[in-house]
């Protein structure tokens, strides 16, 4: 599995992380992302800055939920799920230009 290095709140990168590649496409860019576990469940960064993009969220009777009980194939679902309704609300251009300045600034 590949790997990479979360950034932390405070902008420092720490320990190796493996993920399973998701791959998005937000207009006319395809960007591989990284589906990672955590205590918590699932979350989804992008592997290039470190940085989280979003947190990945099971549903339990229409209700949201802990990711932490889904298996791979299942997460990497909801978390496309998750990216669409992300790039559907910052516009692809927003999502693009956003993700590009985190890579910018905090490439490993």
């Amino acid at each position: 599995m590949p790997t990479f290095k979360r950034l932390t709140p405070e902008g420092v990168h720490e320990g190796e992380v493996e993920y399973r590649p998701i791959i998005v496409k937000s207009g006319d860019i395809k960007h591989r992302l990284a589906l990672h576990r955590v205590s918590f469940g699932w979350v989804v960064s992008d592997p290039v800055s470190g940085g989280r993009v979003c947190d990945v969220a099971g549903i339990y009777k229409g209700m949201r939920c802990s990711s932490v009980n889904l298996g791979p194939t299942e997460a990497a679902r909801r978390a496309r799920e998750h990216i669409a309704d992300l790039i559907s609300r910052v516009t692809p251009d927003g999502f693009n230009k956003r993700l590009q300045e985190a890579r910018k600034a905090y490439a490993q």
